[in-house]
């Protein structure tokens, strides 16, 4: 029988690897429902109404029984009696396991066995989902009649070791282009076979989608743009939609954890720990009787990961970790994830860069005022007369239904608007942000039923892009949006006192600058005098900004 280890990364090196060894990965989140789409026996599920919540990727390494060889691979499915299928189909381990052939790559001899089944299923989640399939063509048996090529261009949201290693990866295996697009500044060198095109958004006139035109297929590590809805697990999303109509992109592949999205929801004081549990629970239940079935090998992925081991592109960890492993959250990405600017061109809030469902700067007209009169509410202005439901209500949530876009709108160029001025402020962990860089901020708070809201989004970005003008690009003032619908807004407004919107909350030095400012039309007197006063420095006055009009 063979040897299970319980330890995950071991120190044993290649050339002396006599055990064979088991490595386990729960996956989950964003990134085990985009992955789903990808694996044929997944998506066939998916189409039939059957969906596992977790998936169970299981790794196996030993040596072969032929010629001693350091191998990692998949166990082949259980056997049916009447199989008749030939030795040809499985590598045979030395403690008697049988691995599907198409699943096994061999270990170099500089290369851990744990760091190899740490690359392979990082392979599965990062790499192989964007390689093209294409379905019943035949080609070696038990391999499910599948070819798998390498697409020309693809995208990697983020600069990130695992965006660079996927990079890496892709550059190996042929791919034409990769385009890498982050706020940092990784470091990767083109290749004779590829490129890398560094695109960070200090710098970025127009949105990379827009200027790179078409590509294939895009990796995320940064954030989702799926559809979360668990009742339609094949739902895309709006702009995933716009990806593939307008920019030609087969392929959308997040790596998004739910240990990522726990983060997001409740922020770095509240999320590590709810993360630690949450992980514990995901491991215990992964033990019991309804733990979820081994993933089974897909096509060729023996052959896309010896050609990474072959190249040294190669996943490291060790540190020791438990078995199953969880992917969980680093502070790398939450900061990435954080400072990157949203496009407020649409109704709902957009990563820049990406194609905008209901591109608002279509039918925005700057000269389209609503008429209605202001109401003062303690002193300050409201969107009068308020739609119904505009009052925020930190206690309903039927404003976290996400807004659906018009794919019939096409998407135009935000070159000189400001909108890469503006950064995104998303819920208590933007706060939090804002407070430890000691920020002085102009947030913009909206919604995405507020008509008023809508129409103050253009000269919000005037704004951000003239204050860049006049500080010569410069300054210390940053200027950043919010949503305040959602889980997440609710939190964001309730944290900072918000009743209406639109309104504006001002910060010196990552603490909020007096009250919060509501106005229903920009350019605003009141507004201006208030982010006057934050710039040079004075006292915050109550009566001025109680009794002067916006």
């Amino acid at each position: 029988m063979p040897t299970l280890v319980l330890s995950l990364f071991g120190n044993n090196n290649a050339e002396s690897v006599t055990e064979t060894e088991y490595y386990s990965t729960l996956l989950d989140g964003p990134c085990w429902k985009s992955l789903q789409k990808k694996l044929p026996d997944q998506r066939q599920q998916l189409q039939e109404g059957r969906r596992d919540a977790v998936g169970h990727l299981q790794v196996v390494t030993g040596q072969s029984s032929v010629d001693g060889s350091a191998v990692v691979g998949m166990l082949c499915a259980p056997k049916e009696d009447d199989d008749e299928s030939n030795d040809d189909t499985v590598v045979q381990l030395k403690s008697g396991e049988a691995l599907a052939a198409y699943s096994v790559a061999k270990i170099p001899s500089n290369v851990k066995a744990a760091h190899a089944a740490f690359t392979y299923a990082y392979t599965v989640t990062h790499v192989y989902p964007l390689l093209n399939q294409l379905d019943r063509v035949g080609g070696v048996i038990g391999n499910g009649g599948i070819a798998v090529t390498t697409p020309q261009h693809v995208v990697v949201i983020g600069g990130n070791e695992d965006a660079i290693l996927a990079a890496k990866g892709l550059q190996s295996l042929g791919v034409s282009k990769v385009t890498m697009v982050t706020t940092q500044n990784p470091k990767i060198e083109s290749s004779s076979a590829s490129s890398i095109v560094k695109v960070t958004k200090a710098d970025a006139e127009i949105g990379f989608a827009e200027e790179i035109g078409t590509f294939d297929a895009i990796l995320d590590t940064v954030d989702v743009e799926m559809e979360m809805d668990e009742n339609a697990p094949m739902l895309e999303g709006p702009v995933i939609r716009l990806l593939r109509q307008r920019h030609q992109c087969r392929t959308y592949m997040t790596t998004y954890t739910r240990a990522q999205q726990i983060i997001g929801e409740e922020g770095m004081f509240f999320g590590p720990n709810k993360v630690k549990q949450y992980q514990a629970d995901l491991i215990s239940n992964s033990k019991s009787a309804s733990s979820p079935p081994v993933l089974t090998p897909p096509a060729q992925i023996g052959a896309t990961v010896q050609t990474l081991l072959d190249h040294g592109v190669i996943w490291k960890n060790d540190k020791q970790q438990q078995q199953p492993f969880v992917r969980g959250w680093d502070l790398n990405r939450f900061m990435e994830q954080t400072v990157w600017p949203t496009d407020s061109r649409g109704a709902a809030s957009t990563r820049y860069g990406f194609p905008v469902p209901g591109d608002l700067s279509l039918d925005y007209d700057e000269n389209d005022h609503d008429n209605e009169n202001e109401n003062s509410i303690n002193g300050m202005l409201s969107e009068a007369p308020l739609p119904k439901g505009a009052r925020l209500d930190f206690d309903n949530d039927d404003d976290d239904q996400k807004h659906k876009g018009e794919d019939s709108l096409s998407s135009s160029s935000t070159a000189g608007t400001g909108e890469q001025y503006i950064r995104s402020v998303i819920g208590y962990k933007g706060l939090t942000l804002l407070e430890t860089q000691e920020v002085d901020c102009v947030l913009f708070l909206s919604a995405r039923w507020c008509r008023t809201c809508k129409k103050m989004q253009l000269p919000f970005r005037r704004m951000a892009r003239l204050n860049n003008e006049d500080l010569d690009g410069g300054g210390d003032l940053v200027f950043a949006k919010g949503e305040a619908s959602g889980r997440d807004g609710k939190m964001l407004g309730r944290t900072l006192g918000v009743e209406s919107v639109p309104t504006f909350v001002l910060f010196r030095k990552g603490k909020p600058f007096g009250k919060p400012i509501t106005v229903n039309r920009l350019p605003s007197e009141k507004l201006e005098t208030a982010i006057n006063y934050l710039k040079q420095g004075k006292e915050w006055n109550d009566e001025l900004f109680a009794d002067e009009q916006g």
